[in-house]
């Protein structure tokens, strides 16, 4: 028996939060854990300054937590019209592409060179994708993807 891997949502369908809020979600957990994989690499350990900028990302992340995201997502989202909801969909669809192209990294200690900077690249693009669509986030979220947007241009410098 085949067995065929779940369809994305449609357009036809309506927008789900808690779906969209989950992709998010992941999304970061992965852009999370290519960051750090960067940082561990023999090249990046031995810069000086490694240690803050693994404190940065820890500090990003930290603020970036589940119960944050969410309540900024319902904010942002609340107002969805059909158009918007469409470009949503869309961009939620991204997310789950990038997340279960490097789902592997939360079990790998490391990648290859690049994997690791086509990686890098791929979620700074989803990143952009995200900030880009959702437009009414609260100005915090702004500001900690803009931080997260240099530290990912720092971290492709190191590996």
């Amino acid at each position: 028996m085949l067995l065929t891997p779940p369809m994305p949502p449609t357009l036809d369908e309506r927008f789900q939060l808690d779906g969209f809020a989950g992709s998010t979600n992941e999304f970061f957990a992965v852009v999370r854990r290519l960051l750090e994989l960067a940082l561990n690499r023999p090249r990046a350990l031995s810069l000086p300054g490694n240690e803050q900028l693994r404190h940065l990302v820890q500090d990003i992340f930290r603020q970036l937590s589940k119960e944050r995201l969410y309540a900024a997502l319902a904010f942002a989202l609340a107002d969805l019209d059909a158009e918007d909801e469409g470009s949503i969909l869309l961009l939620q669809q991204e997310m789950d592409y990038m997340s279960a192209r490097y789902a592997d990294v939360h079990t790998k200690a490391d990648l290859p060179d690049d994997e690791l900077e086509d990686g890098l690249d791929n979620v700074e693009t989803g990143k952009g994708s995200f900030e880009e669509l959702v437009e009414k986030l609260p100005k915090w979220l702004k500001k900690l993807l803009k931080i997260l947007n240099e530290v990912l241009k720092i971290v492709k410098t190191v590996i």
